[in-house]
């Protein structure tokens, strides 16, 4: 059983709930891959005791004209209008926030051979995820308004890379083939859906300015339900594997790029002409052409970029990137490599890596540019 996998997904889910605008400082969180759907749901066919989830639900036409989509956004006013009237045991009942806490936990049983969770245990933990939510008992009623639904399919590809991650692992290894079914089963429905719609909610009270939540149409094997914790876990999860990845893919390149120096050096160049700080991009590496000499700094940059996609063949698909070389060594690295839509605003922000320090989700948060991330890179731990 992949213990480390699921307790990612469950730190996701128990650390990071809560609804768009209710106080990180970086809302987007959305990874953007290119598989399709169907591709994924080929990937993940095969049966319980293979140690693979079974496969996600055939897609459903995800449609706003059908009866169910009108029937969630009644569903979703009246979500709206508890979280207005601070009326927060009929906001998490309506939202099933006990039932996706209690699902996760299963999970996390299955994940521990049968460790009980107790109900002590399983109280606390809705207690913090409620905590995190958008309303406060006590506090005095706003007026709210319901924007217009934006269709957002980065969110339902966000769902199938996590599908894909989870399918891809050998889950369910372990156990028997009756509890590996029903780990599969807790697992599609915290993780698999296939089109989101998001709302905005502007609220206003009487003491307060004006501001806006946006909380989020769902589609999944059961149709169309207003959701506002099974897609902030996804945002969570896959913003830690998309991170995980950016900080190997630039651990890999600033060791490739070692490897260069040092065969320069061994070639007796004067590798300190290299020390100082550059900023080049995947495209430079894929471009690169091999110089006639290593006279000069330009000519063993030139040199470097040719020959690192040798050592990290993937350094093209980089995008900008920032490194320090200091007596023949990278004294930090920092890149671009995908991007991360934002919930609110419908653009991208870039996803940074770092080396030799990693970048955390709570640092990557805090970052706004590349030189940010640069200087995160160098500093010390």
């Amino acid at each position: 059983m992949n213990n480390r996998l699921i307790n990612a997904a469950a730190a996701a889910l128990l650390s990071g709930l809560c609804m768009t605008g209710c106080g990180t400082s970086r809302s987007s969180e959305i990874s953007v891959v290119e598989s399709s759907q169907t591709e994924l749901q080929s990937k993940a066919e095969t049966s319980a005791n293979s140690g693979q989830t079974a496969p996600a639900p055939a897609p459903v036409p995800a449609s706003d004209e059908d009866a169910s989509f009108d029937a969630a956004m009644d569903e979703l006013d009246a979500v709206a209008s508890a979280m207005a009237s601070n009326d927060g045991e009929r906001f998490v009942e309506l939202l099933n926030v006990r039932k996706m806490v209690d699902l996760q936990l299963d999970v996390q049983e299955l994940s521990n051979n049968g460790r009980t969770i107790a109900q002590e245990e399983r109280d606390r933990a809705y207690e913090e995820v409620i905590a995190s939510l958008p309303v406060e008992s006590g506090n005095e009623p706003a007026e709210y308004t319901l924007g217009t639904p934006e269709k957002r399919d980065d969110i339902a590809v966000l769902a199938s890379e996590v599908w894909d991650d989870i399918s891809g692992s050998e889950m369910g290894a372990d156990l028997s083939e009756a509890d590996a079914q029903v780990l599969q089963e807790k697992m599609r429905d915290l993780f698999w859906l296939d089109g989101v719609y998001v709302v905005p909610v502007t609220l206003k009270s009487p003491s307060a300015d004006e501001h806006t939540v946006s909380l989020y149409l769902m589609h999944d094997s059961s149709g169309w339900h207003p959701d506002g914790t099974k897609i902030p876990m996804m945002f969570g999860y896959a913003t830690r594997m998309r991170i995980t990845a950016s900080n190997d893919a630039a651990a890999t390149l600033r060791y490739a790029l070692i490897s260069v120096i040092t065969d320069l050096s061994a070639e007796n160049q004067d590798i300190t002409l290299l020390d100082g700080e550059y900023e080049v991009s995947g495209t430079d590496f894929e471009n690169a052409q091999a110089p006639e000499s290593h006279e000069t700094k330009d000519d063993m940059l030139a040199y470097m970029l040719y020959e690192a996609p040798f050592y990290y063949k993937d350094a093209i698909f980089a995008g900008n990137i920032k490194f320090r070389i200091a007596n023949g060594d990278i004294t930090l690295l920092a890149l671009e490599y995908g991007e991360i839509p934002d919930l609110e605003t419908n653009h991208s922000v870039a996803v940074y890596g770092t080396a030799p320090r990693k970048l955390s989700v709570a640092a990557y948060r805090e970052l706004t540019s590349l030189e940010d991330a640069a200087a995160f890179a160098g500093s010390e731990t």
